[in-house]
């Protein structure tokens, strides 16, 4: 019989393994450890189990067999007939280890992934890939990523045809899950055994697990995994990511995790002695001084689509407890903050770290539960360690390889001069002592001829841009922000969303967005503004093109593009850099500019 089979790796360096020296008996461990969380407390002996050696290779062989629960048919019938009945629905967790003599490997079957989720290597299948990879041969079916940068946290991407590897942009993103074909070269090396026919690219997938794409027999099984031996003594290549997954447990516990609780904490005091209300808006004390995004770690999708979020805090008694619920995401840091305070424990770090290490996000969409975790597990944020940046996404760390921050810094300030809005366009300059607020600053050309302000006219949620200036062909759709740092990623989100926005609206033929927009210009009562509906928008069948425009946030008014070093935040480099290719999509040109802060820049 074949099976169509994910090979797993264990993480010897899980901090409940670490410590033990021999592969059988972590092996062991793992059961023991698997056993306890379904409550069955009986000690466990490894003996116990079957094993055969093949080779150089062990293999143990454990089975567990439970009822899950109840079949509902149970409730169907009368008591009468079901009293003397079994309706149990019948599970079998399966975990096949795989000892070669230096790591330990696993294939499960039926609900035993559950049963290891802790103890594997979550990196597995791309550390393989990665070892594997001809950028400029093998193909992309499909790719799911984490973004950094951007309105996608959440990256799922599917290509035609033949999608070379080198085509994709890493940049901003931690891939999780890959659908590759490989090349001929390293199909015909590493897995000739698996070919159908001669030549024939093996197609595999990456992620967590390494699976080849064929249904196998055992046999062939303990050729991959003898492949497996070789394949991991091979370089990695550092294609695939311009990021590294920091694994070093004691390192996370000691070292990084402290820098998220710190963060939180310091915004806590500047909440409790000035006051602020929302946590990403752009006055608000706590966004100028922490920048993150909240997300379940694993289900993100169901958490931005959720319909509302229930916090929850842990109990002396160990329970959870309700203490609010709101509807909209951006609200649930604020609302954890304002609890912390009303407690006192923004007062005492140690107080404040217990406290809000038992507090639950827990999420729902049309009354069902749709996600849950702790509150510490939904930031994604950027840090600096060591004077070098690493970024915290979905609970892990990752740190950037040093040959990317060169290229990232390379390809921005290429962007930027290659993009460069024409200087006529935005001439004002943006002091921030005089004009604190973006709002402030758009103002300054609602009375200048051809300029609309836009600010804060937002149908359906989104943004058209802040400055609207119109020339006889084209037409400049500009968004500002302050700060060449981790606001950009904002910036770049208002963009994208803007864009995409528009391009369905013209796509439709019905203008309803735009026509919205309009209603909102008349509600301003805007005295230079003279169009009618239809006026307004036949201004969008000329040429459209964005304005991605910030300032600098530094004590000098360095230009980015010659002082790119100066500037320290990864995330605003990936924002520019990702928008740019984002706005390719809806066939829309892109101009950058960075704003002046008094009429000349320092060089």
């Amino acid at each position: 019989m074949n099976q169509n089979i994910k090979l797993y790796k264990v993480d010897k360096d899980y901090y409940r393994l670490s410590q033990i020296k021999s592969n059988k008996r972590i092996i062991e461990r793992i059961i023991q450890l698997a056993r306890e969380k379904i409550k069955m407390k009986k000690e466990f002996k490894i003996e116990e189990i079957p094993y055969m050696v093949e080779g150089n290779i062990t293999y143990y062989l454990y089975v567990h067999n439970f009822s899950e629960k109840k079949s509902d048919w149970v409730k169907f019938f009368p008591t009468e007939l079901t009293s003397n009945l079994e309706f149990d629905i019948l599970n079998i967790s399966i975990l096949l280890f795989i000892d070669n003599g230096f790591d330990i490997f696993i294939v499960v079957g039926g609900k035993g992934f559950q049963l290891v989720i802790p103890f594997i290597d979550h990196t597995f299948g791309l550390s393989i890939l990665s070892r594997l990879i001809k950028p400029e041969e093998d193909l992309i079916t499909s790719i799911n990523s984490r973004g950094i940068t951007g309105n996608r946290s959440g990256l799922s991407e599917q290509f035609r045809n033949e999608f070379r590897m080198i085509d994709f942009v890493r940049f901003g993103k931690v891939p999780t899950e890959l659908h590759i074909t490989l090349s001929q070269n390293i199909s015909n090396i590493h897995f000739d055994f698996l070919q159908s026919k001669t030549g024939e690219r093996i197609k595999i997938y990456a992620g967590k697990s390494f699976k080849i794409k064929k249904n196998i027999d055992f046999k062939k099984l303990h050729k991959i995994v003898e492949e497996m031996g070789h394949i991991l003594s091979i370089v990695p290549s550092d294609f695939l990511s311009t990021y590294i997954e920091i694994k070093n447990h004691r390192k996370i516990e000691e070292e990084l995790t402290p820098l998220l609780h710190q963060s939180i904490f310091q915004d806590l005091s500047q909440v409790a002695t000035y006051g602020s209300s929302t946590a990403q808006n752009e006055n608000s004390l706590i966004g100028k001084r922490f920048k993150f995004d909240l997300s379940h770690p694993e289900k993100i999708a169901q958490f931005y689509e959720a319909d509302y979020y229930i916090l929850k805090e842990k109990t002396e008694k160990g329970k959870y407890s309700e203490f609010n619920r709101v509807q909209n995401k951006e609200n649930i840091y604020d609302s954890v903050v304002k609890r912390i305070i009303e407690l006192g424990y923004h007062l005492d770090f140690y107080k404040f770290r217990a406290f809000a290490q038992g507090i639950r996000v827990v999420s729902y969409s049309d009354g069902k539960l749709s996600t849950s975790a702790s509150f510490f597990y939904h930031f994604t944020s950027e840090f600096l360690f060591e004077n070098r940046p690493i970024f915290l996404v979905d609970n892990k760390w990752y740190e950037l390889k040093n040959s990317f921050v060169s290229d990232l810094e390379f390809e921005c300030t290429e962007t930027i001069k290659a993009y460069k809005l024409p200087s006529h366009i935005l001439p004002l300059p943006w002091d921030k002592a005089v004009t604190k607020k973006e709002s402030e600053y758009n103002l300054k050309y609602d009375d200048l001829d051809n300029y609309i302000v836009l600010d804060t006219i937002t149908p359906n949620g989104v943004e058209l841009c802040d400055i609207l200036y119109i020339e006889k062909d084209k037409i400049y759709l500009v968004h500002v922000k302050f700060g060449f740092d981790a606001a950009l990623r904002e910036l770049t989100n208002q963009v994208t969303l803007s864009a995409r926005r528009l391009y369905e609206d013209k796509k439709s033929g019905n203008f309803d967005y735009l026509g919205k927009v309009y209603d909102g210009i008349i509600l301003k009562q805007k005295s230079n503004f003279n169009y009618t509906k239809a006026g307004f928008i036949s201004l969008f069948d000329k040429k459209i093109t964005y304005v991605f425009a910030f300032a600098s946030q530094l004590k000098h008014d360095y230009l980015v593009e010659e002082n790119i070093h100066k500037y320290k935040s990864n995330i605003a480099r990936y924002s520019l850099v990702q928008c740019n290719q984002d706005m390719k999509a809806f066939m829309y040109d892109l101009n950058i500019w960075q704003i002046r802060r008094n009429y000349h820049i320092i060089k």
